[in-house]
């Protein structure tokens, strides 16, 4: 054996140890189940990151281009014996006598290519996010991701991280800063980019119900929600999966513009859904909407700047800010709060290192000096208190005929884990569960349902109807010969006089009006979608007595 080929074959076991010790972390597995699962492991961890493979490129571009240099002159010197040769075994032998190798020594000196790149590579991205530090985690997560889940349990779980010292059932002053957006758009990316943590972000990892991260310094809690529009299971058959979705995300969308503080909106291509979308929590937060646009494919900082003014420059009556480029103020109307457009272009790239660092800071700044003092809040009763708010919208009670008198009030308590279970918290995970959201009926005979159920349209598209009964009731005056008469009119088809009751108020009426199904669902075959509306209905019609004095006028 020559000196050549014992220095390449020892040069191909070390590299093949490199590579063993790269891929297991330099972990020594005791199985080789357990090593094969850590190879898997490192080689999704390389893959799934396209940077490593052009770093890799990169820094080793030099050798691959000698060592493929090599391997080609070496080809053609022996190309004129190969072509002699009929065998191909004989002709790949040949070869390698040619380039004084053994095709072992080969594959070993390929192996050791390979593990010096992948030691290279992980060199460099080590350097990269040397700064990042561990992952972070919510400081509290509100486990809630489905209303007809909540129905099912009756329950809704508050989590804290372990190391966390945030207390959700502490009053303390604080200035709720929600990051909202439709799937996948970049939010817990922005949170990251903002406040220099290090949430688990990417197409692999969704937010859990409402997550909260807590930023002492700054008085803030971040809230992150999973996204509008995300993916729907179908292995509920139970469940009409795509209306619990929508259904979900309105309450969602209803809770977070009520009790937040500051309102940003992550989108990608400012496409017409995104605007409606933006239009939406304008009308109902009313004021600092916040619109970041992130451009995460964009490199070049001239492709920048024409995409954003294609998209929002000319789309906005408005002005641009004198802080720098990407950054634009909307005017939606005197009646209307103006909308702050922030520009982010992809990390890492000079469209990214010119923008992004600025306008952050200048985010910041807005979020800064708006609110500046915050609310005092407990943030498990504050939770509490806008769930009983919200679910007599969403859900409809129903009790025996003889015991459903007046309207009947759902509503949501929390109690303490340890409190209610006289044990310590039980563990989820990294997280501890402090609490439950508990889901509180009037009357133990109660049955409780989801307001809206799912049909199909003709055209096959999943449309939400209201089974509640909510009649139509117009309230107007007109002359008559002694006087003037206040009519109240209501519709409601298939309701007969024993149906109503009335009761007269100081100075008004209090009108109850009970609909039964006048189809027996269980009993029937459906031809077409059956859509009908029960319930009891209660509106108490009390007038001012600056209008004048109204009595209850008998059956004519």
């Amino acid at each position: 054996m020559s000196l050549q080929q014992l220095w390449s074959k020892r040069m191909a076991l070390a590299g093949v140890l490199t590579c063993l010790l790269w891929m297991t972390g330099y972990v020594c597995p005791w199985t080789s189940r357990d090593l094969h699962s850590l190879w898997a492991a490192r080689a999704k961890e390389w893959l799934r990151n396209p940077g490593i493979i052009s770093s890799t490129t990169s820094c080793c571009k030099e050798s691959l281009i000698s060592i493929l240099t090599w391997l080609i002159d070496a080809w053609y010197v022996a190309v004129s014996e190969l072509n002699q040769l009929g065998d191909e075994a004989v002709a790949v032998t040949a070869f390698f006598v040619q380039v004084n190798i053994t095709p072992l020594s080969a594959v070993l000196t390929f192996l050791t290519c390979l593990a010096c790149t992948a030691v290279m590579a992980r060199c460099f991205f080590r350097c990269r996010t040397r700064g990042q530090g561990e992952v972070t985690a919510y400081d509290a997560v509100l486990a809630f991701d489905s209303l007809a889940q909540f129905l099912a349990t009756g329950e809704i779980k508050l989590l804290q991280f372990a190391g966390s010292k945030f207390e959700a059932m502490q009053e303390q002053r604080v200035r709720i800063v929600a990051v909202v957006g439709l799937f996948d758009k970049g939010k817990t990316w922005l949170t990251n980019k903002l406040f220099g943590k290090n949430l688990p972000s990417g197409k692999l990892f969704t937010t859990r119900g409402l997550s909260f991260l807590w930023v002492p310094e700054r008085r803030m809690l971040v809230l992150d929600s999973p996204g509008v529009q995300g993916t729907v299971s179908y292995k509920s058959r139970d469940v009409d999966a795509i209306l619990d979705a929508r259904t979900t995300e309105s309450m969602m969308f209803d809770m977070i513009s009520r009790i937040s503080h500051h309102l940003i909106l992550v989108v990608n291509d400012n496409t017409w859904l995104e605007q409606e979308y933006a239009a939406m929590l304008l009308r109902v937060f009313g004021e600092g909407l916040i619109v970041v646009h992130n451009m995460r494919m964009t490199s070049c900082a001239q492709e920048a700047q024409e995409l954003f003014a294609r998209q929002i420059t000319q789309c906005y009556e408005g002005g641009a800010s004198h802080m720098g480029n990407l950054l634009f103020t909307a005017e939606l109307g005197e009646s209307a709060s103006p909308v702050h457009h922030v520009g982010l272009c992809q990390e890492n790239t000079k469209a990214g290192r010119l923008f992004n660092k600025k306008n952050c800071d200048y985010l910041m700044q807005q979020l800064e000096h708006r609110h500046t003092l915050g609310s005092k809040v407990v943030l498990a009763k504050l939770l509490e208190a806008e769930f009983t708010r919200l679910v007599p919208k969403f859900f409809l009670v129903e009790t025996a005929p003889e015991l459903d008198k007046g309207v009947q009030e759902l509503k949501v308590e929390y109690d303490e884990y340890s409190a209610v279970q006289g044990k310590e918290p039980e563990a989820e995970g990294d997280y501890v569960v402090r609490g439950v959201m508990k889901l509180v009926s009037p009357r133990q005979d109660a049955q409780i349902g989801l307001k809206k159920q799912g049909v199909i349209s003709r055209l096959g598209e999943i449309i939400a109807h209201d089974v509640s009964f909510e009649p139509c009731a117009n309230v107007f005056d007109q002359r008559v010969e002694d006087g003037t008469e206040r009519l109240i009119q209501i519709e409601c088809p298939g309701v007969s006089e024993e149906d109503i009751e009335w009761e007269e108020l100081s100075n008004g009426v209090k009108v109850t009006i009970k609909k039964e199904k006048r189809i027996d669902e269980a009993v029937v075959q459906p031809v077409q979608p059956i859509m009908q509306n029960h319930g009891t209905w209660v509106r108490n019609f009390v007038f001012d007595h600056s209008d004048g004095r109204f009595e209850l006028r008998g059956a004519e």
